[in-house]
């Protein structure tokens, strides 16, 4: 690649090399002396013998104005770097005629610590830095200043809005991606010597404390790294407290690695009190059912490679790049891979509470809205593709099954449908694949929406409701719903939304009246639905989830040789 710039050299016995596919003596024919020279000196001066006597600023400006050289080096982003360097009148940023100046340096050292921001060092020149680093002749520093500051272009880009467009990454993410740094103008500061490099590349990192709190993990879980994988749990029957032997100890060195378990025991083969407590957080961090039982699930998790868990803290860092950097003053987050549900106030967790998300079939996409109302006693109208999976069957054995559900049966979905008897209907008539028939539950404590719905109106129909199925929160995987949000305290939530004028009690009595009635919202409240199998509470612990939607191996972990390509197939 270096000789790429060799475009044409200009020695002491004459012009012997080539400028493009043209020798000098073939251009001396048509083009005067004079004219030749100035045509050397801008496509050649990279590369000149007589390079010392060129000054770093005439080398950077032969090269950026150079369009044959842009043609053959496609890795850097030219038109920013002239941009850049115009607005800086050519002077060199990173580069004097002595070398890399503290910038540089500064420059270098972040960019092996991209690693640390769950980013590849190796995405920002780092080989090609490294082998220019200590050359010390004129054109090396000159290619040397322009990887740099192409290096700091892309970093400060991925570092804030990550290495592509959301949705070319995960089909179903549908928020709209925040807009871009303008990192050029950063870097122009740094030029102007107005601006430190550190700073800089600091204030264009996620600030969400969501972010910050996985970004140590990372640190501390490649720091665990550095003494080898973890021990694994050997197969075996149910560990429970009171055990002893060889598994009971690999158990304990495990959690030890982690951090669940500090200290020694004075017999490390015993499952005594103090481990029991460790498994059980350890399940509580991982989604398992919490029982203090090491079986075969809980087994599963503690053997996941801890390199897995690093990729898996990477890709969530990576999520965190695809959000909007002010989220609002309060806001609701559903975290879908997660089961759970926050409302957040001023920076504070207010409520937490779990939630049934779509099943794997009816996957719940990541998107963000406003909830504008609620519905107190709705009526559930029940989804077509819903009403052909699962009432279908049931109304071909019974017709009169929706009628014994509270549920009206319509014609159609369009204005004035007329109300139909099911006993009227062929049922084995109706196509398995269209279902054309409206279906309605009354309100009341039969709906299967029970008795508070939260709307936020988007192309998904999705939003927030209350449920019958209570049992369905104590599972530690819970996506049974066909992609709208179960909620496990929605009367807490909805006093929250509402403020003061609706107490607890005045909304029970405004339930028990089962007529259905629609309360605004005094303002907005933004939702957002995203997706985290990784994150780490304020006070530090990390949890994970499994990958229920199969949406984290299609972000490229660094590292993994995917990023670049996984980019360039995308659509």
């Amino acid at each position: 690649m270096m000789e790429l710039l060799s475009l044409g050299v200009l020695t002491r016995h004459g012009f012997t090399r080539r400028i493009g596919s043209r020798t000098i003596r073939q251009m001396n024919r048509c083009l005067s002396r004079h004219r030749l020279l100035i045509t050397l000196l801008w496509a050649g001066i990279l590369l000149a013998p007589i390079t010392h006597a060129i000054p770093l600023t005439a080398r950077l400006q032969a090269g950026l104005e150079d369009p044959a050289i842009a043609r053959q080096v496609k890795e850097l982003d030219w038109p920013a770097l002239r941009r850049v360097y115009r607005a800086l009148d050519g002077r060199p940023i990173w580069m004097s005629d002595q070398g890399p100046q503290e910038a540089a340096r500064a420059l270098r050292r972040r960019i092996h610590q991209a690693l640390g921001d769950g980013l590849d060092p190796a995405d920002y020149h780092l080989r090609r830095i490294e082998s220019l680093w200590s050359r010390g002749d004129g054109n090396s520093r000159a290619w040397l200043e322009l990887y740099l500051s192409d290096a700091f272009l892309r970093l400060g880009r991925e570092l804030a809005v990550g290495y592509g467009h959301p949705r070319r990454v995960d089909v179903d993410w549908y928020i709209p991606p925040p807009s871009p740094p303008d990192v050029e103008r950063q870097l122009i500061r740094i030029g102007q010597r107005r601006a430190r490099v550190e700073t800089s590349l600091a204030r264009l990192e996620p600030p969400h404390p969501g972010y910050r709190a996985l970004k140590d993990a990372l640190g501390r879980y490649r720091r665990m790294a550095l003494e080898g994988p973890w021990p694994r749990l050997a197969p075996g029957p149910i560990l429970k407290r009171g055990d002893r032997g060889p598994r009971v100890l690999q158990l304990r060195r495990r959690l030890q690695r982690e951090g669940y378990l500090d200290g020694p025991a004075a017999d490390p083969t015993l499952f005594d009190e103090r481990l029991e407590r460790a498994v059980r957080e350890f399940q509580r961090r991982n989604g398992r059912t919490v029982d203090g039982l090491v079986g075969r699930r809980t087994r599963a998790s503690l053997n996941v490679p801890l390199e897995r868990r690093i990729r898996q803290i990477q890709r969530n860092m990576e999520r965190w790049r695809w959000l909007p950097r002010e989220l609002g003053e309060r806001y609701v987050l559903v975290n879908m891979a997660g089961y759970r549900l926050d409302y957040v106030e001023n920076g504070e967790i207010r409520l937490s509470m779990r939630t049934v998300v779509g099943s794997r079939y009816r996957a719940t996409p990541s998107f963000a809205d406003r909830i504008r109302y609620l519905e107190l006693n709705p009526e559930w109208k029940v989804p077509p593709r819903l009403a052909r999976d699962r009432f279908l069957d049931k109304l071909r054995r019974d017709p009169q099954w929706l009628t014994r559900h509270h549920m009206r049966l319509y014609a159609g979905w369009y204005e004035g449908a007329m109300e139909l008897d099911p006993r009227w209907v062929d049922w084995n008539a109706v196509d398995d694949l269209h279902f054309p028939y409206k279906i309605v539950q009354s309100p009341g404590p039969h709906n299967a929406l029970g008795r508070i719905k939260f709307m936020f109106p988007n192309r998904f129909r999705i939003y927030l409701h209350d449920t019958l199925e209570r049992d369905l929160f104590q599972r530690p995987i819970r996506t049974f719903s066909g992609g709208c949000i179960r909620l496990e305290r929605p009367l807490a939530l909805a006093g929250l939304l509402l403020g003061p004028d609706y107490p607890p009690d005045t909304l029970r009595e405004l339930i028990r009246s089962n007529q259905p009635l629609r309360l605004d919202l005094p303002r907005p409240v933004p939702i957002y639905l995203l997706y985290w199998t990784a994150w780490a509470e304020d006070d530090g612990p990390l949890h994970f989830r499994r990958d229920v939607y199969g949406r984290d191996r299609l972000i490229a972990a660094p590292g993994s040789g995917g990023k670049r390509a996984l980019l360039a197939a995308a659509p």
